[in-house]
């Protein structure tokens, strides 16, 4: 910094000396005022210290009071509406490929009021219930869907709603056979059950019976509007024009569908790729899909008018992996994208959340053989809900998020990074995740990493 930009910095003015005598009876006057004022200050300030802590005592419990009625509230209206988790499943869960422009009972609302005769409240077995209920919602929220799943077990024999909740904890945990198990338990005990019937839609869905579903998707729909379904039906209706065309292969591994006229020819070698996928990823996260992946084909206009993705998508992960095969030219290619594509499906069979750089990190870090470095030029925390759309932007994003994601692999280890996304599925968010699993805040490293 040069000279004249410094603040403070001037011409020095000196001024003709004076006799002292007359400054030093005021500082003696002054300090004996101070010490007499700063006396009767201290004595004050013990007695309002006195009061101010009986006050914050006070004010502390009557604080803790209202937290714990408000906490009470949340956890009624969660009984009285579990639903909010198919909104994650059905919209944030839509992963694609970035393809580079260069290559182509008790009820949850109620409790029973029960008092003997002196008016006085006891205890009653519906009250347990409605204790393990609330805990059972609050495990399910953070989305501890095995320890959720026990206790609505434990209601499930007396407690007819809770067969509802028992379906959708094994559908979250994409136990698909015993979800529709219990939610056609629970249509039985009641015709007119919209929750049951709305994700037995979702459950016959991800098990490629389309049929079924769109007959969920009525029914359900008969019985209340709702927006989801909406999307799924109309989804339905765009795959059924589609699927009518397509046969199916199935192995221990996968179920491949394909053209009956267009992918046949291709078919051994997407095979090949996606055994390959199998393998490096699944050593790469040591973890292994129990069910088979479903791997739709599609042709290319096919692709983009039922998953309706950007013009840049090579790939598409919703729950199934949907690829459109724009010639085979480019064995090379259609190898990295599947790999990319399966790496997000093995995700999400180990957590349904997971921030989006890191699942798209891990991807590209799976699929790439080399990518330009970078840096956190977009900031790390803007990429943890979703990608921009814009295709420069979107370049930019993968490619930062595989850097960042290379580094906690080189620095913590593989190992490491398989324990975060269990974290994840834990019901952890990124923060508690993050240093549960390094052992350092995850605001320390958004502030040092790629800003050099």
């Amino acid at each position: 910094m040069k000279n004249k930009d410094r603040i403070g910095y001037g011409q020095r003015i000196y001024k003709k000396k004076k006799s002292p005598l007359p400054y030093v009876f005021i500082i003696l006057s002054l300090a004996t005022s101070f010490f007499i004022f700063n006396h009767m200050r201290n004595k004050n300030q013990e007695e309002f210290r006195e009061y101010s802590t009986k006050e914050a005592l006070r004010l502390q419990l009557e604080e803790k009071t209202r937290l714990a009625d408000e906490s009470k509230e949340e956890i009624d209206d969660f009984n009285r509406d579990i639903e909010e988790p198919a909104s994650e499943h059905h919209n944030s869960s839509d992963y694609t490929t970035h393809i580079p422009s260069s290559e182509t009972g008790v009820s949850s609302t109620e409790q029973k009021e029960n008092k003997n005769s002196t008016g006085k409240d006891k205890p009653t077995s519906s009250q347990e219930d409605q204790k393990i209920f609330q805990e059972a919602g609050e495990s399910f929220a953070l989305g501890d869907y095995k320890k959720a799943l026990r206790l609505y077990l434990l209601l499930a024999p007396s407690n007819k709603k809770a067969l509802v909740y028992v379906g959708m904890c094994y559908y979250w945990l994409k136990d698909y056979t015993n979800a529709l198990d219990y939610f056609k338990k629970a249509i039985e005990c009641d015709n007119m059950d919209f929750l049951a019937k709305k994700y037995m839609a979702f459950t016959y869905y991800d098990l490629d019976r389309l049929d079924e579903a769109r007959h969920a998707v009525t029914e359900a729909l008969g019985i209340m509007k709702d927006g989801e379904l909406e999307e799924l039906k109309s989804r339905l209706m765009e795959e059924k024009k589609v699927m009518d065309r397509y046969t199916d292969t199935t192995t221990t591994k996968f179920k491949i569908l394909f053209s009956n006229t267009q992918h046949q020819d291709v078919e051994r070698m997407i095979l090949d790729h996606l055994n390959e996928a199998y393998r490096v990823v699944g050593r790469g996260l040591n973890f292994f899909p129990k069910t088979p992946v479903t791997v739709i084909l599609y042709n290319e206009k096919d692709f983009f008018d039922v998953t309706r993705s950007p013009g840049w998508a090579g790939g598409l992960y919703d729950g199934k992996i949907r690829l459109p095969i724009r010639g085979m030219s480019s064995s090379s290619l259609l190898r990295r994208i599947i790999i990319h594509e399966y790496a997000h499906a093995l995700i999400h069979n180990v957590t349904r959340y997971c921030p989006r750089w890191i699942d798209e990190g891990l991807a590209e870090y799976f699929s790439e053989e080399s990518i330009p470095q970078i840096g956190q030029l977009i900031p790390l925390n803007l990429l943890e809900q979703g990608f921009p759309m814009d295709e420069e932007l979107v370049a930019i994003a993968y490619r930062e998020s595989y850097w960042a994601v290379k580094h906690l692999l080189e620095r913590y280890g593989k190992y490491r990074v398989t324990e975060l996304l269990k974290s994840f599925g834990r019901g952890n968010d990124i923060r508690k995740a993050f240093r549960e699993v390094f052992m350092t805040p995850y605001e320390n490293f958004l502030r040092d990493w790629g800003k050099d």
